[in-house]
């Protein structure tokens, strides 16, 4: 019933969903199932559990790319008034401890350029108080050329300066480091994810569109760019 679904699900209009929210939608039918089966131990992702329906969510996919359906489309960067409207949210309050959470989540989407899976490994040491302001140093992996040092590396971004009572990154992001209990002092920056983000299998950019556009927009060269933001190239 899976793939006679994964075949013929369409939006109202008729038109094929894109490529990426097919697999969401797969990735999705197995969240449900290990959330409300407590019995259940299979993994619709795998191939040896399901082969009939991996392949044939692949042969759909393979078909929809060659034919140029469904391909995910351009995300429009969001501006500067809904920037200022998500920050002034009752949700994004920094004087509690779960909207400061939020606050300081999209602090860090915006100006470290994180990509999905970075949240879940970011560390509390990649944030280091300097007389300049709060420094972020951002690993990054590259192609591995050899020798001692391998492919990890260090970028670190100077997060700017904050305008009293109005954008106060800095501010918040050190206030959160110190709310946290002595005791639970763990190296992770955050301390606990909810969802194994590999499990999840949902294409998702935390933010980095705005990122990256405010990165060229301030003069950056394509190279430097793309070191910050984690980008293989700029399209």
């Amino acid at each position: 019933e899976v793939w006679e679904f994964i075949y013929g699900v369409h939006i109202t209009k008729g038109e094929q969903y894109s490529q990426a929210s097919l697999k969401n939608a797969l990735a999705s039918i197995n969240r449900h199932l290990h959330e409300c089966k407590l019995d259940w131990k299979l993994n619709l992702l795998n191939k040896t559990d399901f082969p009939t329906i991996n392949s044939t969510v692949d042969e759909i996919l393979k078909k929809m790319k060659k034919l140029g359906i469904g391909a995910a489309k351009p995300y429009d960067r969001i501006t500067d008034k809904e920037l200022k409207l998500i920050l002034n949210h009752n949700e994004m309050s920094p004087n509690n401890p779960t909207d400061l959470l939020h606050h300081v989540f999209l602090w860090i989407c915006l100006l470290g350029c994180l990509q999905g899976g970075e949240h879940q490994t970011l560390l509390v040491e990649q944030f280091v108080d300097t007389d300049q302001g709060l420094l972020f140093k951002k690993f990054y992996q590259k192609n591995d050329q050899g020798g001692i040092e391998g492919n990890q590396h260090t970028f670190e971004i100077l997060f700017p300066d904050d305008i009293s009572n109005q954008i106060t990154p800095n501010t918040d992001i050190k206030k959160y480091i110190l709310m946290r209990l002595i005791k639970y002092k763990a190296k992770e920056f955050y301390l606990c994810v909810s969802k194994n983000e590999s499990e999840q299998n949902i294409s998702y950019h935390s933010g980095r569109d705005i990122s990256i556009q405010l990165i060229f927009n301030t003069g950056n060269e394509e190279i430097k760019a793309m070191a910050i933001s984690g980008h293989s190239s700029s399209s």
